[in-house]
């Protein structure tokens, strides 16, 4: 779960479930508490913060009765795990099983009470998940259309009505899709029985259910519709779930993680901020002056929920009733709070309750990033201050700049914990897959986040010692002569255009150049092609490239030295031959 940090303690003789320490991922802690007695009664004990868990339970019938006795158990892992491993009265264990091929965790039976949580993604021995919002959801609809959970895949499964075809790109599409002239469907997509996609349409990363159409110039985007949805023209839906018999105008823009009920209708010509939640009934809450006139479990569901066609023609509610400014002139719907934890909370989850950190709120939703959420460091504890104002701000990044923050977040971590250059490598990899960057993109981010890191008071050592520290990790981001002249490119852009650097340019751009190519990660070759072809070019800073003509005449000189002393060889050789003849 993307807002769910667990360290696991196990014993690896036994698999048994010494501790767990789950917390939030906000506020980020750093440490974690071992107590004491898993070190001191177990001669191994094996630590994993990299497990995952899906929720799969496998218990004994005693588990029924520890919930009716202890009455105060509402929740799983935070109450009932927690309750077995702390407690030296009921005499209970947990064990775990960790299944090979990935690092994953799945129950495993044992006589005394029930089975450690999990099972998550299994290479070999299967697959396993647990939905329990909209991005756990999306994040298993990718790994069965990206056959990662084969043979359970669209194309293979007996139980459905229609046959789906595999195209290249994990595009998968039954036999009666109509797919218009120009219509553009790219990777990773569901096209349901009779879905129509128009001419200068897109589709990418989605899942479309039976008889969905889709307008022109209209695009959809790693969201998932349901069946009957119709999308009009020049429509946008971004990283959003749409249920069934949703309409979606001419014009309207569906930004990320928004949650569109069914029979809901939007637009025209509105735009629907990100993660809003629009249904067709509209939602009141508990304890609101028209739910405490009822009594029974139906007049209290009547209570929570108003049918919007009733509610519209009520002569008591007056006029239209729908969320007009949100849902559009021709809209019908409601817009449900996204505040607190009320019936609109996305996620069952451990930490759904109502002291949960407020910025938690959207880690569950299709379209987050880490990002949504203020992410300070905290002590073990887990306690932190929160700042709203960087929440706002964080709340309206566009995706580039939530990738070049998190981007600057990770290399300042690497940094201030002083990871090794792999461990540092490792991470940002993680954030390319994150965020879907190609190679370049990435090399552009990290080159310019590491020449930050330079102090200009003490240019010659601090850009040696920075670029020995970080050249590995650049240099994986280096795989021919191009990207060779486009680091050089970078760095002249850098030294050129960065604030601070007055009279230093230059001297700052020859070292640095100097270093790279004394680190192996530019050849002489390239640094005279930049040479030659930056002489030619108007938007390059001519002072940087002057600054830069003694190094290359040197790379040139030497290139030259070892050209005669070839030759001279050769010549040596065929005179001592000639002399043996």
């Amino acid at each position: 779960v993307k807002s769910d940090e667990s360290v696991y303690f196990i014993d690896p003789s036994s698999s048994r479930l010494l501790a767990l320490n789950s917390h939030a991922t906000v506020p980020r802690v750093r440490t974690t508490v071992i107590p004491p007695e898993v070190i001191t009664a177990h001669a191994e004990v094996e630590v994993r913060a990299d497990l995952t868990d899906t929720c799969v339970a496998i218990c004994t019938p005693d588990v029924l009765a520890l919930f009716t006795e202890n009455f105060d158990y509402h929740i799983m892992r935070r109450d009932f795990i927690h309750g077995i491993l702390e407690s030296d009265i009921l005499g209970k264990t947990i064990y775990a099983h960790v299944l090979g091929g990935s690092n994953s965790i799945a129950g495993d039976s044992d006589g005394d009470a029930m089975a450690g949580e999990g099972l998550a993604f299994v290479s070999h021995s299967g697959y396993a998940a647990c939905v329990t919002d909209t991005s756990a959801y999306d994040a298993i609809s990718r790994d069965l259309i990206g056959r990662w959970a084969y043979p359970l895949c669209p194309d293979n499964n007996p139980g459905s009505y229609e046959a789906y075809s595999y195209s290249r790109g994990a595009v998968y599409k039954a036999s009666s899709v109509r797919l218009d002239r120009e219509s553009r469907v790219e990777h990773h997509v569901i096209l349901g029985a009779n879905a129509r996609v128009a001419s200068q349409a897109t589709i990418a990363d989605s899942v479309l259910g039976a008889r969905c159409s889709i307008g022109e110039h209209s695009s959809v985007r790693g969201s998932h519709l349901f069946g009957d949805v119709r999308v009009g023209r020049n429509a946008s839906v971004e990283s959003s779930v749409l249920g069934e018999r949703v309409t979606i105008l001419d014009n309207v823009i569906i930004e990320r993680g928004c949650l569109i009920g069914d029979d809901v209708t939007v637009g025209p010509n509105v735009r629907v901020p990100a993660f809003t939640r629009i249904a067709r009934r509209r939602l009141r809450k508990m304890g609101s002056p028209e739910s405490m006139h009822d009594d029974s479990d139906d007049e209290e569901e009547e209570s929570v929920w108003a049918d919007a066609e009733r509610t519209e023609s009520d002569p008591m509610d007056g006029l239209d009733q729908f969320d007009r400014q949100a849902v559009g002139a021709e809209g019908v719907g409601y817009v449900w709070d996204n505040s607190g934890t009320d019936a609109g909370s996305d996620a069952d989850s451990d930490y759904s309750d109502d002291d949960t950190d407020q910025r938690l709120r959207h880690l569950h939703t299709l379209g987050s990033t880490m990002a949504d959420a203020a992410y300070p460091e905290s002590d073990g504890d887990g306690s932190a201050d929160e700042d709203d104002d960087d929440a706002d701000e964080l709340a309206h990044l566009s995706p580039q700049e939530e990738f070049e923050r998190e981007l600057y977040l990770t290399i300042k971590r690497a940094c201030d914990d002083n990871l090794s250059a792999s461990k540092a490598s490792l991470e940002l990899k993680s954030l390319r897959m994150s965020y879907n960057k190609e190679q370049d993109e990435m090399r552009v981010g990290v080159v310019q986040e590491v020449l930050r890191i330079i102090d200009i008071d003490a240019l010659a050592d601090s850009a040696s010692r920075t670029l020995r520290r970080w050249g590995p990790v650049i240099a994986e981001y280096i795989a021919d002569g191009r990207d060779q002249l486009d680091l050089v490119d970078i760095v002249e852009r850098h030294c050129a255009e960065e604030h601070g650097l007055d009279g230093v340019r230059a001297k700052l751009f020859v070292r640095l150049v100097y270093l790279m190519y004394q680190l192996y990660i530019v050849e002489d070759m390239a640094v005279v092609a930049w040479h030659n072809r930056a002489l030619k070019k108007a938007d390059v800073d001519q002072e940087l490239v002057r600054a830069l003509e003694p190094f290359v005449d040197g790379l040139n000189e030497s290139d030259d030295s070892d050209d005669e002393s070839d030759d001279g060889s050769d010549d040596g050789t065929e005179e001592g031959s000639d002399e043996s003849e």
